[in-house]
């Protein structure tokens, strides 16, 4: 089974990646500060191409599409996977629809729509039981 998810679609996950978004964004703007008090004339250009650099990397981040694969018992993702059988314990929240797993690298599972979370959800009990 494979599903996917965008990050402004999901509130848990949106949260996640706008506290990201916000660290860059601080020492950014400070630095920016910084340059318009030594060079104004060079630091307002400097400002200005940060915001939008930051803008399109805030939008990039948000708008592209997570993947998540099941392939015999493990969960993937870029760089992370869990096998469902290591699992100890599993939490879901079918309102903010994410599954919160206990083991493994892969530790949150974000959904756009409620029938992939009902689907991965089933897929999990079955292994869980097992």
């Amino acid at each position: 089974m494979i599903w996917s998810y965008r990050p402004y679609r999901n509130p848990v996950a949106r949260r996640k990646y706008m506290l990201l978004l916000s660290f860059i964004l601080i020492p950014g703007l400070a630095a920016g500060i910084w340059k318009v008090s030594v060079d104004p004339d060079r630091g307002k250009f400097a400002l200005g191409a940060f915001i939008l650099a930051y803008l399109f990397l805030a939008s990039l981040l948000l708008r592209k599409p997570r993947v998540y694969w099941e392939d015999g018992g493990r969960i993937f993702t870029v760089g992370k996977s869990v096998d469902l059988k290591e699992v100890k314990k599993v939490e879901y929240d079918e309102e903010k629809l994410v599954i919160r797993l206990e083991g493994g690298k892969l530790r949150e599972l974000y959904f756009d729509n409620s029938d992939d979370f009902e689907k991965v959800r089933g897929l999990i009990q079955e292994y869980i039981r097992d």
